[in-house]
């Protein structure tokens, strides 16, 4: 089994899981939270193969409704916060497996995938048999990854792509160090989900080794987790402003006031500026 399968066993499970929680929140929930919250592609797909129940509509048109209903269920369900993220990551995921080139994809990627889909599924109540099979595809992923980079199994294991709220005593000890050499950030850095860009986070601490770098932010509050691949360099907007010197001031100001006939002291500098013109 790979992870075209899991989503496609995943697309049962989040069918059924908004199909018994949608109809609370309104009367007429499947035209005001399903059909109105996909995209209008994604509507007009509706539209033109009859679709009248959320088991025939596909995993990305099932994600955009969980994550355009996001705000209403979390309020209904106390969801966890960082649940709106795995959603938009698995978006990401779905769009990458659906577009696969002839090649093979790093077993790391795969794991750090169904880890992901696994937290959800698990957040929303999925069958076992799904979060079995996510555990069986996660744990052929980490025999290959302890194989390629000749580490033992337990040195990549226990760690999601998705953000972890919990804390470990070695983790925080850890994440007191500098970053190491082979670190894309270090504490201090200013870094964005590449998820969410617009989302700005602190890095507060560095943690090297495992299958990938990890990094504890500062978000929502509260410290949490993400993988390097998680996250990118925020944007900074550079600074376009220029230093002038005085006499570069003055010119400047003198320029505004010619061209500004309004301005008290127009007349002046003009008729100053067309005598100089005339004396050269």
């Amino acid at each position: 089994m790979d992870v075209n399968n899991l989503l496609h066993l995943a697309t049962a499970d989040l069918a059924q899981f908004l199909a018994s929680k949608l109809p609370e929140l309104s009367t007429d929930w499947w035209q005001g939270n399903v059909l109105d919250r996909l995209s209008f592609q994604q509507q007009r797909t509706v539209q033109e193969r009859g679709h009248h129940t959320l088991q025939q509509l596909d995993f990305a048109a099932l994600l955009r409704v969980l994550d355009q209903n996001w705000y209403e269920l979390s309020s209904a369900l106390t969801l966890p916060r960082e649940g709106r993220t795995w959603v938009k990551e698995l978006q990401i995921v779905r769009n990458k497996w659906s577009h696969l080139s002839a090649e093979a994809t790093p077993p790391s990627e795969v794991y750090r995938d169904a880890d992901t889909l696994g937290r959800l599924l698990k957040t929303l109540g999925a069958a076992p048999s799904s979060l079995q099979a996510v555990e069986s595809i996660k744990s052929a992923a980490l025999k290959a990854m302890a194989s390629d980079r000749k580490l033992p199994t337990e040195e990549v294991t226990g760690q999601s792509v998705s953000p972890i709220t919990q804390t470990t005593d070695t983790d925080s000890a850890v994440g007191q160090n500098a970053a190491s050499p082979t670190s894309m950030f270090k504490v201090g850095n200013l870094v964005a989900l590449r998820s969410e860009p617009k989302i700005l986070l602190p890095v507060i601490g560095v943690i090297p080794g495992g299958a990938e770098c990890r990094y504890r932010v500062f978000q929502n509050n509260a410290k949490t987790m993400y993988y390097e691949s998680q996250l990118q360099a925020a944007s900074v907007a550079v600074d376009e402003r220029k230093v002038l010197s005085v006499r570069e001031l003055h010119a400047h100001l003198t320029s505004l006031q010619i061209l500004s006939p309004s301005f008290p002291s127009a007349p002046a500098a003009y008729s100053l500026c067309l005598i100089n013109t005339a004396q050269s």
